[in-house]
């Protein structure tokens, strides 16, 4: 974690009021993120943390990036025709084993 511990990082995220935590980098800061989650629930504090990796490959993934950052979670992100659509997991769910394209625009629009 760069030189610090999960505890020492929980401990300044809290001083500082901090509810929400956003990463965004490669496999090192993924290990940490995942090391501050460790602690937060070793501690069982209030805080959220969001790691998004930095690797953009494609378009899908730059709209994963986007819906993440915006705040938009438990979401799937496809295209369609043309068009990028954030399904809900639960809907997605529901209508398995194969989501159609009526799905796709009802939920683009």
């Amino acid at each position: 974690m760069y030189g610090h511990d999960g505890p020492t990082l929980v401990d300044a995220l809290q001083r500082h009021a901090v509810d929400v935590l956003l990463t965004v980098g490669g496999n090192g800061t993924m290990r940490a993120a995942g090391g501050i989650v460790d602690e937060i629930a070793r501690r069982g504090a209030r805080l959220a943390v969001v790691a998004v990796p930095k690797t953009i490959d494609d378009d899908i993934a730059r709209h994963a990036v986007h819906a993440a950052m915006a705040g938009r979670t438990g979401v799937l992100i496809g295209r369609c025709h043309g068009v990028y659509a954030h399904i809900p997991i639960e809907l997605a769910i529901k209508r398995m084993p194969q989501v159609d394209d009526d799905l796709w625009y009802a939920c683009a629009r």
